[in-house]
């Protein structure tokens, strides 16, 4: 798994089972309860983020972390596009009071509604870099050793840093594993 040859390998989205991503060193880790803002993009658009350019397409949602900004525009809150089926299948409705947020009244009546991740991830450090190509991404990119790899609900890979990481996802360390 950690040979020159696999860094070259392309992981793409495939059906995985829970054998073969605990075989390929994956753990399942479930998602903190965060405010994410999100609606509805009606054209195709490509999404700058601080890991790279994402494609968007119509359908798609566009989702921004209200409470986080970017690193390198402290303007500019973190986000980033998700495909609409993805989104139906892992997201919910916000179901708390949404808190006292001082850009929160600009995404609101920019059209954007209260949301949640709710379902896990598999997820594993990478200790080799590794070529992924995400739903999102035009190209394949290539991933640096101590980011953490994501297969999401879909069999999608993307990819993550440390710190951001562990801020938005625990180890799910009760309950059966999910098929």
């Amino acid at each position: 798994m950690g040979s020159a040859r696999d860094a070259n390998a392309v992981l793409r989205q495939r059906d995985w089972t829970v054998d073969a991503l605990c075989a390929a060193g994956f753990r399942h880790f479930q998602p903190r309860k965060r405010l994410v803002m999100a609606r509805e993009l009606g054209c195709a658009r490509t999404v700058r983020t601080a890991d790279g350019a994402l494609q968007a397409w119509p359908g798609d949602m566009l989702c921004y972390r209200p409470d986080e900004q970017t690193r390198a525009h402290r303007e500019e809150h973190e986000h980033w596009p998700v495909r609409r089926v993805l989104f139906e299948k892992n997201y919910r409705p916000w179901d708390e009071q949404l808190p006292d947020l001082a850009d929160l009244p600009r995404f609101l009546q920019a059209g954007y509604s209260a949301w949640y991740k709710h379902s896990g991830v598999w997820a594993r450090k990478l200790a080799t870099r590794q070529l992924i190509q995400s739903l999102e991404s035009a190209a394949p990119v290539q991933v640096a050793a101590g980011q953490w790899l994501l297969i999401g609900s879909a069999g999608e890979p993307w990819h993550m840093n440390d710190s951001a990481f562990r801020s938005r996802y625990r180890e799910a360390t009760d309950g059966p594993v999910p098929a």
